[in-house]
């Protein structure tokens, strides 16, 4: 029965890839899983996702998630030892589409503005966006001008528009910032 609903759920799902598995970490059954830095909030634990073996997808229940280096993360899956974690190598690894939306902030609607250009509210080029950062209660963008370091708030209230067929966004720069970071 269980292989019954894990097929219907998936059926009903639209599942998106997100990563691999490179490798295990330790000795408990933990992976190392490989995924773009702007798909890392998404991955939490007691979420489930789609692991691909052997052709076939399969759901797993996250228990714990530990930051590990840019672009990795350490994954601890429910009834994951350390052989089955050896069988799940160079496997990919999937999530449904539905839990990349972010319902909360309509604007990024599961695309990513990494490389995308950014203007100010003057409709002036500030430069190409180089990271979105994901952090307790703030989000920032950050882009380099003229080899430096420049974070943009990323907020609903500073954000004037998102063109993802024209790739670029267009946001409200606080006075004086830009100036903090080029003087």
């Amino acid at each position: 029965m269980y292989f019954y609903m894990a097929f219907f759920i998936m059926n009903n799902q639209t599942l998106k890839e997100i990563g691999f598995f490179s490798r295990v970490h330790g000795f408990k059954g933990k992976l190392v899983l490989s995924i773009p830095n702007e798909l890392i909030a998404f991955i939490s634990k007691n979420i489930s996702i789609w692991v691909e073996t052997t052709g076939i997808k399969s759901p797993y229940k996250i228990i714990k998630v530990q930051p590990l280096k840019r672009g990795k993360i350490i994954v601890e899956m429910l009834n994951i030892d350390h052989n089955k974690a050896q069988l799940m190598i160079k496997s990919k690894v999937y999530l449904d589409a539905s839990k990349i939306v972010n319902k909360n902030n309509p604007v990024n609607e599961g695309k990513f503005i990494t490389d995308y250009e950014i203007y100010d509210q003057d409709n002036k080029l500030i430069g190409n966006i180089n990271d979105h950062i994901k952090i307790k209660n703030n989000e920032i963008i950050q882009t380099f001008i003229n080899d430096n370091e420049v974070l943009i708030p990323y907020k609903k209230e500073n954000i004037i528009e998102v063109n993802h067929s024209k790739k670029y966004v267009k946001v409200i720069i606080p006075e004086g910032l830009l100036s903090i970071y080029l003087d």
